[in-house]
């Protein structure tokens, strides 16, 4: 009989425990996921959707559990992107200097993203989490002032190290 995700021996028969994970991440924003723990018991895989208030994007990572209890220690791994949006809505909520509109017009990031976090739960079953961590950004502007009312068409490229967390639930369905 093959071995389950959560057996004794930490390893599970192909395909195995599927899941959902619904949460909120910065710098994702909140997170919609499908979960799947792939072949052992100490890896969760997740891959889905994000809405950061401007954007949709989407996001993927692996999180890392080798202790399993009730309050399990864990290291994840995630990364993603927001799709291009336009922030120069009156609809964004942002207050943004007339010289930098036009470098707005298309914004999005992508980001990959360390962690340290605790579940609490059942590490076989459904699990809420809290995570920290470090995230790299980066971004590509277009359309930014030049001087005396003009635009350069040089890319403007940023790139960042930020605080990053996340907390939610991972599901088990079956």
């Amino acid at each position: 009989m093959a071995a389950r995700a959560g057996d004794d021996d930490g390893e599970a028969s192909w395909p195995s425990d599927f899941g959902l994970q619904v949460g909120v991440d910065v710098p994702a924003g909140v997170v919609v996921a499908a979960t799947i723990r792939p072949g052992v018991s100490w890896a969760r895989l997740d891959g889905g959707f994000g809405w950061n208030y401007f954007a949709f994007g989407v996001q993927g990572g692996v999180t890392l559990a080798f202790v399993r209890a009730s309050l399990t220690p864990t290291a994840t791994l995630e990364g993603g992107t927001s799709f291009d949006s336009d922030l120069r809505s009156p609809l964004s909520g942002l207050s943004i200097p007339a010289a930098l509109r036009p470098s707005l017009s298309s914004a999005g990031y992508s980001y990959a993203s360390g962690l340290l976090g605790l579940e609490l739960g059942d590490p076989a079953g459904s699990v809420f989490f809290v995570r920290a961590g470090l995230t790299r950004v980066w971004s590509t502007l277009r359309g930014i002032p030049a001087g005396s009312g003009t635009l350069t068409s040089t890319p403007f490229h940023l790139a960042a190290w930020a605080p990053a967390a996340s907390a939610g639930v991972a599901l088990r369905l079956w």
